[in-house]
């Protein structure tokens, strides 16, 4: 049974006396400390015995074990949730591992305190931007809560600290900010630099708005060209997220991403005009030579992120007559119903 008591000492030297207040816990570690008076003694083996009474003083105890032993601890249940994305979790193992880890990896989470998190906020400010640095206080936040859930500290000492605030971007208060949206001519350029294999693909994209991710997982099930107003239906999406694989989600991150998208006449004209029969499998193509919960394929395979961009050419390839950039003089093309004030995510190249 845990226990506490007081011993006096008078040291034989100085004659000076002094009090010791010891414990021994049910798991039987023990330990103790060193206080003046008598009354401090007394004082201090009443805390002591409230703390093991409430079951406190396990928790105080862990509070000794390291910030990494802690984020190992969260990231072992938050890591299984099955309704995790991949990708979710290959960008916070990257941001823990270089942006939290090295700074507290090593330090007794109940010696976090305050002014260390604002240390940390401040050169992480040097190296990354707004909405990482906030990913990253997040995840920090989410590992200390746990510490105190557990007992191990009193409060989470980030909710003490104030969060970055987003710097305002001169170039947008007058008006230069760069554009990031392609012009129609722009447009052209950047599908003349792809070869006549991935046409189809880039006016998909050209014309909806999608990210890859999501172009690259849509279903036959889920394109209706034959609609009068032609619609791609959002669900099932394609990641590659390094060391936690690659594949297909039955759904996007968020239930605001399952959407239909309208797609433009002049779209699903010029799109159909793209298709060639020597492609291996088209958009078009697949109710035919796919199943029908196939996917979108390039030279027989899913399509990758990766291999979409190394096709770029360096210099572009002699547009074909139907394809020149006064085809896409119509700005009006470029935007949906479903996604109002449209950019695209891909650049033109240089």
């Amino acid at each position: 049974m845990a226990s506490v008591g007081i011993r006096k000492r008078v040291s034989a030297r100085t004659g000076r006396v002094t009090y010791q207040v010891w414990w021994l816990l049910d798991d039987g570690s023990q330990g103790g400390q060193t206080v003046a008076t008598s009354a401090e003694a007394r004082e201090l083996q009443a805390e002591k015995q409230l703390e093991i009474a409430r079951g406190s003083w396990q928790g105080r105890r862990r509070g000794r074990l390291t910030f990494d032993r802690w984020a190992d601890a969260w990231w072992a249940v938050w890591s299984t949730d099955p309704d995790r994305s991949p990708t979710t979790l290959a960008a916070t193992e990257n941001r823990l591992r270089r942006h939290i880890r090295p700074w507290f990896g090593q330090r007794p989470v109940e010696a976090i305190q305050p002014t260390l998190i604002r240390q940390w906020q401040n050169q992480l400010a040097s190296q990354l931007g707004h909405e990482s640095q906030m990913a990253c206080r997040s995840i920090l936040f989410r590992i200390l809560q746990l510490a105190e859930d557990e007992g191990a500290i009193a409060a989470n000492p980030v909710r003490r600290v104030p969060a970055p605030k987003r710097r305002v971007d001169p170039d947008q208060v007058f008006a230069d900010a760069k554009r990031r949206a392609l012009t129609p001519q722009e447009a052209g350029r950047l599908l003349a630099r792809f070869p006549l294999f991935w046409w189809d693909h880039v006016l998909c994209l050209l014309g909806t708005g999608l990210r890859f991710g999501e172009f690259a997982g849509l279903r036959v099930r889920r394109v209706h060209l034959d609609r009068a107003l032609p619609v791609l239906q959002v669900v099932d999406t394609r990641y590659q997220a390094g060391q936690f694989g690659s594949g297909f989600k039955p759904r996007p991150k968020s239930d605001a991403g399952i959407r239909e998208i309208p797609w433009h006449d002049w779209w699903s004209r010029r799109f159909a005009a793209s298709c060639r029969p020597k492609l291996t499998v088209t958009l078009l193509s697949l109710p035919v030579q796919a199943a029908e919960t196939g996917c979108l394929l390039a030279h027989g395979r899913p399509c990758r992120a990766t291999t979409f961009a190394a096709s770029t050419r360096t210099q572009p390839t002699a547009l074909e007559p139907t394809w020149s950039i006064c085809d896409f003089a119509d700005p009006t093309i470029f935007g949906t119903a479903s996604r109002p004030g449209w950019r695209t995510r891909a650049s033109p190249p240089g």
